[in-house]
């Protein structure tokens, strides 16, 4: 069956149309400082001001927030603008790069300007891999860049490349091979991981023989007896260096004779030899994958179960750091301590359903940080996939929201709640424990249909269940509580339609299950028009059995009822639309003609506009067309727009 949706429903409507205006009493959570997405791939200054990568598909910029998560608007944005994907690195001062994903690299002032004192560089690889590099920004102005690369600016480099302040290379720099990670001691050193091999270099790049990570092999089997283990594939992958120069090295285990005596993590003393007061890690299947420390010297490791935990000092676990995350942090989760709380720059999910998009900010103790984006109204989703969300003015002028969401101004709710007039939660609205909202069944859209008497039908083919049962159509409370006395039970139908009339009594339509029946004549089907009783019982003295397809209702002014028809087959009689009367039968005076009427709207004088034959035409109260109404072509403005 075609049908045609239109995205302005009707060309009167443009006559009572008036200038919008915003209401600022609706949702006075926000105080237009904050917003849910302000960005990822976040670094903290310490200044505790935040930067952060925003943008969604392209263009992309650098944002600068305050500490609360506001918008910085001394900083310029302007000049970071790019339709490649970026990452941030930054010093104390604030001056930052940005490496797009195709490997340019930029330098920015402080105030968020072009440094045009810096070389613009182009950084490339001729491996078959992506390109993979990883930048430090020192404080002195110049960039280590180490990685896959092997050309910047068209000359040929090796994996490991120090730039000076302007962006040339610095020929002085003698480390060629690079590694994995790096970081850099107080002093100025550098500390290079290469698959499970660790080394210290001067400032210069030469070697650093004073640090040497005791590593025996088996003259016979090959494997490590003493150091970094090497089987498996086993890599390091984060070192951090301690105040006091020691160095704590995650990713792999360690081996003394011949044992693995601590897994995915030690600490080594400055000249490279096992730390023996740290506590060894006994867990064989947490690898952990970055190290933080903090100002107490405290350190938080993230481990592949997706969280943080925190260390003591001598390596125990601290029981009272309670971090926890739903969303993978693997490869993700970048982490920044702003004074006593912890900038974490990923995405967050936690049991309840409250969320951040891109960055969120902790407390010392590991929970979220509520101060931080207190989003306001329906939190984000974290896929691309738009699910319904549907809304509805209530009788009572509060709003019902249903949909693809965890929480609203942060209050955890079920994929539904109430809202009063200006934007509040409304608390005294709870969805019934035995009623479960699928929020992401993507096939129907929810209709929500409030009674006169403050019960709400909510609707959705595939997206709600009452005691693990799927459910059609529900009836709930003023509170949200379920009402067991709404007997309607099909769950196996899908409705398309739903009219709520006067006397209490519901109309439905849709196009599978009970609304389509067989017929007796050349194996057709027969079409059917369902009628409820108030308590969700089929109307059995309701006759909506017709030979046509149905694809629209309009109630009427004076309690009659309007049903157009899309002619499926020519074997029965065909009624393009029939008008009923309040009591079920055919009001006879009207005749329509064999033309299908889609999104009818009745107007002041009983007089009606439909859409017919891809033309907006006025029709008499008869059904036969209004002369003096010349019919606008709306064939070019379809858009899909639904309506009850």
């Amino acid at each position: 069956m075609k049908q045609f949706y239109i995205l302005l429903f009707l060309l009167s409507f443009k006559l009572i149309a008036q200038n919008p205006e915003l209401d600022n009493t609706f949702n006075i959570k926000d105080n237009g400082v904050y917003q849910q997405n302000i960005g990822s791939g976040a670094v903290v200054l310490p200044n505790n001001k935040i930067l952060s990568v925003f943008g969604n598909g392209f263009p992309f910029n650098t944002l600068r927030l305050n500490p609360d998560g506001s918008l910085d608007k001394t900083f310029n944005t302007t000049d970071s603008f790019t339709n490649k994907s970026i990452r941030i690195f930054a010093k104390s001062d604030g001056a930052f790069l940005t490496l797009e994903y195709d490997g340019k690299l930029k330098a920015f002032n402080p105030d968020g300007t072009l440094n045009t004192f810096f070389t613009i560089c182009e950084i490339k690889t001729t491996s078959s891999d992506p390109l993979y590099i990883t930048v430090i920004y020192q404080e002195d102005g110049k960039v280590v860049i180490f990685g896959n690369l092997n050309i910047i600016n068209g000359n040929y480099a090796t994996k490991c490349v120090r730039l000076n302040a302007d962006g040339t290379v610095d020929t002085t720099f003698k480390l060629t091979t690079g590694g994995d990670s790096m970081t850099i001691q107080s002093d100025g050193k550098y500390i290079f991981s290469s698959g499970p091999k660790i080394s210290r270099y001067h400032t210069d790049g030469k070697i650093d023989t004073t640090f040497k990570v005791y590593t025996t092999t088996d003259p016979k089997q090959g494997y490590i007896t003493n150091g970094f283990e090497t089987a498996n594939n086993s890599r390091i992958n984060d070192a951090l260096v301690q105040p006091d120069g020691k160095i704590i090295v995650v990713g792999c285990n360690f081996v003394e004779n011949a044992k693995t005596i601590s897994y995915s993590i030690v600490r080594l003393n400055a000249d490279g030899s096992r730390d023996t007061s740290f506590k060894l890690f006994t867990d064989k299947d947490t690898r952990i994958y970055n190290v933080y420390l903090q100002k107490d010297n405290k350190i938080i490791i993230n481990s592949n179960d997706s969280i943080f935990i925190r260390l003591n000092t001598d390596g125990t676990i601290d029981p009272t750091f309670k971090y926890s995350n739903t969303v993978s942090l693997i490869n993700e989760g970048a982490l920044f301590f702003q004074g006593d709380k912890i900038i974490i720059s990923a995405d967050f999910k936690d049991s309840e359903g409250i969320t951040r998009s891109g960055i969120h900010r902790i407390n010392a103790d590991g929970s979220l940080d509520l101060t931080f984006n207190p989003h306001s109204g329906p939190n984000l989703a974290f896929d691309n996939t738009q699910y319904d969300l549907a809304t509805k003015v209530l009788l009572d002028q509060k709003s019902l929201l249903v949909g693809n969401f965890t929480t609203y101004n942060d209050i955890a709710v079920r994929n539904i709640c109430r809202i009063n007039q200006n934007g509040d939660y409304d608390p005294t609205f709870k969805l019934d424990p035995t009623v479960k909202i699928y929020a992401k069944s993507a096939q129907n859209s929810f209709f929500i249909i409030p009674q006169n008497d403050g019960k709400i039908l909510l609707k959705h083919h595939d997206a709600i269940s009452v005691n693990g049962v799927m459910k059609s159509l529900i009836r709930l409370n003023n509170d949200g509580s379920l009402d067991n006395s709404f007997n309607f039970n099909d769950s196996k139908s899908s409705i398309s339609k739903i009219k709520l009339l006067e006397n209490g009594k519901i109309l439905l339509m849709g196009d599978s299950g009970i609304f389509v029946k067989a017929g007796t004549y050349y194996g057709t089907y027969v079409n059917t028009v369902v009628q409820l009783n108030t308590d969700g019982s089929i109307d059995t003295n309701f006759n909506g059995v017709f030979n046509q397809k149905p694809v629209d209702i309009t109630l009427l002014a004076d309690e009659k009822i309007l049903i157009s028809f899309y002619r499926e087959n020519n074997v029965y009689p065909y009624e393009s639309v029939i008008k009923f009367n309040k009591d079920g039968t055919k009001d006879a005076s009207f005749k329509p003609g064999f033309s299908t009427f889609y999104r009818v709207k009745e107007l002041s004088d009983g007089k009606l506009l439909a859409i017919i034959n891809d033309n907006l035409t006025r029709l008499n109260t008869d059904g036969t067309p209004d002369k003096s109404f010349t019919p606008y072509s709306i064939a070019k403005t379809y858009t899909n727009v639904s309506s009850i």
